[in-house]
């Protein structure tokens, strides 16, 4: 099986989601409104850093002709500053971002192939909630998942359906679980 890349660039995250049958357009709206959304995770570079997350204020309304599809990347700078708590490192400021990528998890899960779509069939979805869970815990918590009294559990269930509603109904057991695993592949790491 070929490896699967973290993060996949605009223009293969295009052809993704014209592999549904829609058009370039569409897909490059349903695309930028995704990222303006927030609904996908992203990370860009800006000279040789890589930023993301809370670093990276991504414009609230995007526009297909807001980038350069075949580069990945915005036409215009972004503003690459500090998250909470970090204010006392560096300042914002407008930035040439170089390129943006898609986090590859996120793709797939808002435009899914049609070889995907089977998965979305009640009896091909038992049991796949714990992959889902992982991935959402290995993007926040690298280090492992703290003890519940630092991160309470309910918290991170609100935190993990909110992320994908597909999660709902999500039991203490599966979420527990799902921790126990993530947690021992940190520690083999």
């Amino acid at each position: 099986m070929a490896y699967l890349r973290k993060y996949k660039s605009l223009a293969d995250a295009l052809k993704h989601a014209k592999a549904n049958g829609e058009t370039e357009e569409s897909a490059k709206v349903d695309i930028c409104n995704a990222i303006a959304d927030g609904d996908i995770h992203l990370q860009v570079w800006s000279g040789k850093n890589c930023y993301e997350g809370g670093n990276v204020a991504v414009p609230k309304r995007l526009d297909p002709a807001d980038f350069d599809w075949s580069l990945s990347r915005p036409f215009q700078a972004w503003v690459i500053g500090p998250m909470v708590g970090q204010h006392y490192f560096w300042n914002p400021e407008q930035l040439p971002i170089l390129l943006v990528e898609l986090f590859t998890a996120d793709v797939e899960r808002l435009f899914p192939t049609p070889l995907a779509a089977k998965a979305d069939d009640p009896a091909a979805k038992r049991g796949s909630k714990r992959p889902r869970i992982k991935e959402y815990l290995a993007r926040h918590y690298p280090n492992g998942v703290p003890e519940p009294g630092h991160v309470p559990r309910q918290t991170l269930k609100s935190c993990l359906i909110e992320w994908d509603k597909s999660l709902k109904p999500l039991d203490d057991d599966t979420l527990k679980r799902a921790i126990d695993e993530h947690n021992a592949s940190v520690k083999k790491g």
